[in-house]
């Protein structure tokens, strides 16, 4: 990592299919969250490097029915397959605390062309990846 701008860290494993519903088969993706993200944000402030990148979860937020969530609303995942991104966001906290810049990209549902992301010149902050309009949980 040494002499980079910054890490990227998108590696996942979401079950595909019926194996979704089941909380143990997000295991390896609750490691990718918790254990990779704990050591990637070790060798980046190892390294010095300035910025640190993370593939969050729009899915965490609360449903909040018609009510509008932005970045500014407090995660509070119903699925306990998603506390792990909740803990990989405090890593990022901590890592920007010590003076770093980390950026969450929360994800919605993932569709369609044109899916690139402008994450390496954005502001340091939270940022949800969704659709151009406003969504409900429940649509």
């Amino acid at each position: 990592m040494a002499g980079s701008d910054a890490v990227a860290h998108f590696a996942t494993r979401i079950p595909a299919g019926f194996a979704a519903t089941r909380v143990g088969a997000w295991a390896d993706n609750d490691r990718l969250r918790r254990e990779a993200t704990t050591q990637l944000i070790a060798a980046a402030t190892t390294a010095s490097v300035p910025r640190f990148i993370f593939e969050s979860l729009a899915l965490a937020y609360p449903d909040r029915g018609e009510a509008w969530i932005d970045e500014s609303q407090a995660l509070d995942p119903v699925s306990p397959v998603m506390h792990s991104a909740l803990d990989a966001e405090a890593l990022l906290g901590d890592f920007a605390a010590r003076g770093g810049e980390s950026v969450a990209l929360r994800f919605g549902r993932l569709y369609g062309s044109g899916r690139a992301s402008a994450a390496l010149s954005a502001p340091p902050g939270v940022y949800n990846v969704v659709d151009d309009a406003p969504l409900t949980q429940r649509q």
